[in-house]
This record gives C-alpha cells, sequence and structure tokens, in this order.
C-alpha cells in the first residue's frame, strides 16, 4: 500500500509505533493534509475476495481514517485497491457481520 501510494506521489510511512489504529500514514507534501490508513489484504487463495475486520477495526472512527482493501492477485500481477470511508466500512460491517465479502 505505501509503496502503491509513493508512486502516486505522496508521502507514506509504516514504521508507526505509537500509532495502534494506523497502517500507514500518508501526506500530501503540497497541500499539507493527511490520513490515517488501516490496510486489509485479501489472499488469492480463497474462492471470494475477503476481508477480516475485528470488533476493535469496525469501532474506530476518525473523519481521517481510510480503509484501504488489497486484493492480491494470483498470478502475482498488480493488485487491486479499494477505499472506502470508516462510515462506509462501519455500515458494510453491520450488513456482514462475518467479513466484508464481495
Amino acid at each position: 500500500m505505501a509503496a502503491e501510494l509513493s508512486r502516486l506521489g505522496l508521502l507514506a510511512t509504516v514504521d508507526l509505533p505509537h500509532a495502534e489504529n494506523t497502517d500507514v500514514l500518508a501526506a500530501n507534501a503540497k497541500n499539507h493534509k493527511s490520513v490515517c490508513i488501516q490496510v486489509k489484504t485479501s489472499t488469492p487463495k480463497y474462492a471470494r475476495r475477503s476481508w477480516q475486520m475485528n470488533e476493535k477495526g469496525e469501532g474506530l472512527s476518525s473523519p481521517n481514517l481510510i480503509y484501504v482493501f488489497v486484493d492480491l492477485k494470483e498470478d502475482g500481477s498488480r493488485p487491486d485497491f479499494y477505499v472506502v470511508t470508516e462510515l462506509v466500512c462501519g455500515q458494510m460491517a453491520e450488513e456482514e457481520p462475518q467479513g466484508m465479502d464481495e
């Protein structure tokens, strides 16, 4: 995820020992805006794309928090990225309490 953000020209860091709910911190140096990103990754071994959420992740709330769901490809090609706000993510989790499936 951080590599993809860097490819797009954004600053991204993953070494955040005190940012418990942030996997990647991304910033735009031009406008000084930043977001906290929770990254969820699927594995290609399952027939359907699936991203597991735990109760801790489902209860997060912040205007600067987004989720990025990464769909890894079996053939090793570039993954698909799905960007979701925490509000939408919470609504989806309520609809699919066992996980968020496609």
